[in-house]
């Protein structure tokens, strides 16, 4: 005989159920399984959710990173063109300072009078304070997206934490539209990662030039100096 086992009765002979009673049992038995495979199902979801908010959380960390990083690099940039203009306006004063002592030596040696020289220096506003360069392509883009890092970490949804706003949402729909928002802002947070990460890379490159362009005017700069150093001496042999 086949058996069937129900809670109220026990194992129950099939051949003594009647039909009735046995679609009963057998409905039950359906909606039992339907509810724990929606339970089951709502618990996967509800991992799911929790995956995309920490990792929401990690890109939303890395992206303050990125934002404090360049923030940093343009300030270091400005501190390269200051150093490069300061260094220009040295070479400047130097090229002067140099026509000075070639008519001092002229005056020395006989060749020239000081006075005739003078109409050879450089007029003072000759060589103009270079500008600062225009800004940075680093620099735009962080205007044009505002990013800052006084605003970023508290205006930025995928800065919030779902779990709270999880916690208000009961049924599989409200779990769908979280997911899905969640995935949304894990795309753009993944844009707005890769757009820091380009800026950031050309900036470095940018800067690199800057410092050699620097290190340059400061090569020329000591070169310079000691030509002087060493007129100076000579003219005092």
């Amino acid at each position: 005989s086949n058996y069937l086992f129900q809670e109220e009765y026990g194992y129950l002979d099939l051949d003594d159920v009647d039909d009735e009673h046995f679609l009963r049992i057998r409905t039950r038995s359906g909606n039992y399984k339907r509810n724990i495979e929606n339970k089951k199902d709502l618990f996967e979801k509800y991992k799911t959710i929790q995956a995309t908010e920490k990792s929401l959380q990690n890109l939303s960390e890395a992206n303050i990173v990125g934002i404090n990083t360049a923030e940093e690099l343009l300030k270091q940039r400005e501190q390269l063109e200051r150093g490069t203009r300061s260094y220009d306006n040295i070479n400047i004063t130097l090229d002067a300072n140099q026509n000075h002592l070639q008519n001092m030596k002229s005056v020395i040696c006989g060749l020239k009078n000081f006075f005739i020289g003078k109409s050879s220096l450089p007029k003072k506003n000759r060589y103009p304070n270079p500008p600062l360069t225009a800004p940075s392509k680093l620099h735009n883009m962080m205007e044009m997206n505002n990013y800052r890092s006084d605003i970023y970490t508290s205006s930025d949804p995928s800065i919030m934490l779902a779990a709270n706003k999880y916690s208000a949402k009961k049924n599989e729909t409200n779990k769908n539209t979280t997911l899905n928002e969640n995935i949304l802002q894990i795309l753009d947070s993944v844009k707005k990662l890769k757009t820091l990460a380009t800026g950031l890379g050309q900036e470095i490159d940018n800067q690199n030039e800057l410092l050699d362009n620097l290190l340059g005017k400061a090569d020329r700069s000591k070169v310079k100096l000691t030509k002087q150093s060493e007129d100076i001496l000579e003219l005092l042999k």
